[in-house]
């Protein structure tokens, strides 16, 4: 071989050494944002169960007061999740299918949770008592209990979302309508359901600043 083949043939070795050591590191930065973004977007579940927990006791609340007659005209600020909107049809292919079922069904709940927020905003806006008669205002209280009412068991289902899929990293498995996860979804509706009836038996029989001092040392 000449010294002239040597060169061509270095050169190529050269270059292909190159392209193999660019495709390892390309390959390398993907398997690292991958990587990233599955341990963001757990994170961030996590937040949001923290933040769930927090609206639980804010209904837990309302619905106390609401018990005895009386309407608190607070609100809560809608949650966030700025990693989920900005950033899971990229993560989408790293994922398996039970985890972006469970992702996806997690914040469906999330906004129906944010839509609730809004909803509880807007009917407090339309609770001024003045120009309205007392039946009128009766019968507005009584939406009022069964809104807020609503609104805690759709926030306890997705805390319970959330909770199961940080239990089940790996293979978070919804399954099917009748299977064992459902059951165990169902139980846990059942139990906050009959939560809201202890707030309401609770209630009883208190004034809103004693309420207001109990709901102040409440954690989930």
């Amino acid at each position: 071989m000449s010294e002239t083949d040597w060169k061509v043939l270095l050169a190529l070795l050269g270059a292909l050494v190159g392209w193999v050591l660019a495709q390892g590191a390309a390959a390398g930065k993907f398997w690292w944002r991958r990587r990233w973004l599955r341990k963001h977007l757990l994170l961030e579940l996590e937040d949001l169960k923290e933040d769930l927990g927090q609206t639980l006791i804010h209904y837990e609340g309302l619905i106390k007061v609401a018990a005895i007659g009386g309407i608190l005209p607070e609100g809560r600020v809608p949650l966030e999740a700025p990693i989920y909107s900005e950033f899971f049809t990229e993560a989408y292919a790293g994922l398996n299918r039970a985890q972006r079922r469970s992702y996806k069904m997690t914040h469906a709940q999330i906004h129906a949770v944010n839509a609730g927020i809004d909803h509880v905003r807007n009917m407090l806006l339309e609770l001024d008592p003045r120009g309205i008669t007392k039946e009128e205002l009766k019968k507005r209280g009584i939406d009022w209990m069964e809104m807020v009412k609503g609104q805690y068991l759709n926030v306890a289902r997705a805390y319970t979302h959330i909770q199961f899929h940080l239990m089940n990293i790996d293979n978070p498995d919804l399954g099917g309508p009748y299977g064992d996860v459902a059951q165990w979804f169902g139980r846990h509706d059942h139990k906050a359901a009959d939560k809201v009836v202890e707030f309401v038996e609770f209630a009883q029989g208190k004034t809103i600043a004693e309420l207001k001092i109990h709901m102040a040392d409440r954690k989930v």
